[in-house]
């Protein structure tokens, strides 16, 4: 993510951080003040020399890391949950409408404007109602009637677009488990970490979800970051996912945090038990969108489909989901 003093020059010079208001944002200036780059390896706060680390994983919280295939117990059982890359065909026509704890499901193809259309809201087909909007036309993203595997998706343009989901109870995790899954697309010679989706709190060291790709930690890459805090994060083994679709995964069972790569586990971590409900912060997906500032940790790409679990989920409810994301998409299973 981009350090500090670069946000900084963004803002003009600011040196104080304002709380962003608590209300969706349209990024209108009367309405979002500013949030610092919450993911900057910068050294604030904690330094970046204290920062325990593997290849991937990057926390200041001190526990050993759990590598891919290590024998560290509940870690390994998840690693070894997509089924050796075999998806049934028959995860193909199931729904994401079954899963227990269903909070969040954004599909493109529920939405049938005329492509290149702005859209203005993206209806959440969760029981929950989490959904997305942009009321500022400059700010919306358009839908793309055959983006990925010829099915639709939204374009953002890697500047300026992106959608907020207003804070609820339901996208409150606090310290349970959560999982977060994305099929979308990025350009690899786009701007840093740019956002899938975030949500996260006003003040250092931004405590919250966020799933992200082309992370700069610990230098820039096309990688995918699965995040709860400033240096609570895990990124992927596997770099150049750029510009091509993926079936993107973060997610935090127990004490570990996992991000997911086309069905299959690409780094695990151990974490400390962290709230990360972000109370009173709204969701925003496509932008940095607390502020908006042109480029800052803009998706310059697509999404077509966003699914969130808040709470536990088996192990084969997991699998299903991933193998009907994969096989539904074209996207190969890893």
């Amino acid at each position: 993510m981009r350090r500090l003093g670069f946000l900084l020059a963004l803002l003009g010079g600011c040196g104080g951080m304002v709380r962003p208001s608590t209300d969706v944002g349209d990024g209108s200036p009367a309405e979002d003040a500013t949030r610092p780059d919450v993911q900057s390896g910068d050294g604030g706060g904690v330094t970046d020399s204290s920062l325990t680390s593997d290849a991937n994983a990057w926390t200041d919280d001190g526990a050993s890391e759990a590598t891919i295939g290590d024998g560290a117990g509940e870690a390994d059982a998840v690693l070894d949950a997509s089924d050796g890359g075999v998806c049934d065909p028959g995860a193909a026509s199931w729904s994401p409408a079954s899963l227990p704890g269903l909070v969040l499901w954004l599909e493109a193809s529920a939405v049938s404007p005329p492509s290149g259309s702005q859209i203005s809201l993206w209806p959440d087909l969760s029981p929950a109602g989490n959904d997305a909007v942009q009321t500022v036309p400059a700010y919306q993203p358009t839908f793309e009637a055959a983006a990925v595997g010829g099915l639709p998706a939204m374009r953002f343009d890697g500047n300026l677009t992106f959608f907020t989901i207003a804070d609820s109870a339901s996208l409150q995790w606090g310290t349970g488990d959560y999982t977060l899954m994305v099929i979308g697309q990025f350009a690899s010679s786009g701007v840093p970490d740019q956002f899938f989706y975030q949500k996260v709190t006003a003040s250092a060291p931004w405590y919250g979800p966020s799933l992200f790709v082309n992370s700069d930690k610990p230098s820039l890459d096309t990688r995918a970051t699965s995040q709860l805090a400033q240096y609570t994060l895990i990124t992927s083994a596997h770099d150049g996912l750029g510009d091509a679709p993926h079936l993107f995964g973060g997610r935090r069972f127990g004490s570990s945090l996992e991000v997911r790569v086309d069905g299959a586990s690409d780094g695990v971590t151990t974490v400390p038990s962290l709230d990360i409900s972000a109370a009173g912060s709204y969701a925003t997906m496509g932008q940095n969108g607390y502020s908006p500032q042109p480029g800052f940790q803009a998706l310059d790409g697509t999404i077509a489909e966003v699914v969130a679990v808040g709470g536990p989920i088996a192990s084969a409810d997991l699998q299903t989901l991933e193998c009907h994301l994969l096989l539904k998409y074209g996207v190969a299973h890893k």
